[in-house]
């Protein structure tokens, strides 16, 4: 676990500019990320040792939704979380690895909420037991690079591209889904001497790329007369 993490609280957040208002936000997420994270290590450790021992409870879900007074439901879906993402041990005390442990190390580190995790555990458990962990720990490592920068729904999406590759007789093609994509590019010249490009990359490559985008293609800092980067996103990946 990471240690201790000190913010100085706000103060007259009406004086502070764009750019220091979205580094507090972005900031705190991250906080609040690790800390949830580590609170389903603490689960975890929990759950290897017993609750009934521990706290005469019958489940880990059912005391920790007592103590969190939350849901039953959120309760259980937290401990069934951590117990995906973090390494347990057995009743014999022998280690048991965790399922996904990637995508343990990135909300460790505060780059991925529930929102993130989810859809990955969900895309994960549909890959077939016969994919080779090599395969399974590729598929993992995408999923968590996409999700950095992407939203569950992007996840979802090119989960299914994933699981379609590692599982081609997963379920019954339609005709014009027989031959898969391949990565594509087009570049033509126009009238006035501009290029014109698009193409098509697959799920890898392109959470490769979009992660690029993301990071070379920021926002530049509001200047000193309060004027904003008036590029637009496109325009933003085109510099970068």
């Amino acid at each position: 676990m990471s240690g201790q993490r000190i913010l100085e609280p706000p103060h007259e957040l009406w004086r502070a500019g764009a750019r220091e208002l979205a580094h507090g936000v972005v900031e705190r997420l991250s906080v609040a990320r690790q800390a949830l994270a580590e609170v389903g290590q603490f689960l975890v450790e929990i759950e290897s040792r017993g609750p009934m021992e521990l706290f005469g409870h019958g489940s880990t879900a059912g005391w920790f939704a007592e103590t969190a007074r939350i849901s039953p439901n959120e309760a259980r879906d937290t401990v069934t979380r951590a117990l995906a993402v973090n390494e347990s041990r057995n009743l014999d005390g022998t280690p048991a690895p965790a399922f996904a442990p990637i995508a343990g190390a990135a909300a460790a580190e505060g780059d991925l909420g529930h929102q993130q995790l989810d859809p990955i555990l969900t895309v994960l458990k549909k890959i077939p037991a016969e994919v080779s962990a090599e395969d399974r720990s590729g598929a993992e490592r995408i999923l968590v690079n996409l999700a950095r920068h992407a939203g569950p729904q992007e996840i979802t999406n090119v989960g299914a591209d994933l699981l379609a590759h590692l599982d081609p007789d997963g379920n019954e093609p339609k005709d014009e889904e027989l031959k898969p994509p391949s990565r594509e590019v087009h570049l033509r010249k126009r009238d006035d001497g501009w290029w014109r490009l698009n193409g098509l990359l697959d799920p890898e490559f392109g959470a490769r790329a979009n992660a690029l985008f993301e990071t070379w293609g920021q926002r530049r800092p509001v200047d000193e007369d309060g004027n904003r980067d008036p590029r637009t996103p496109g325009e933003r990946h085109g510099d970068a």
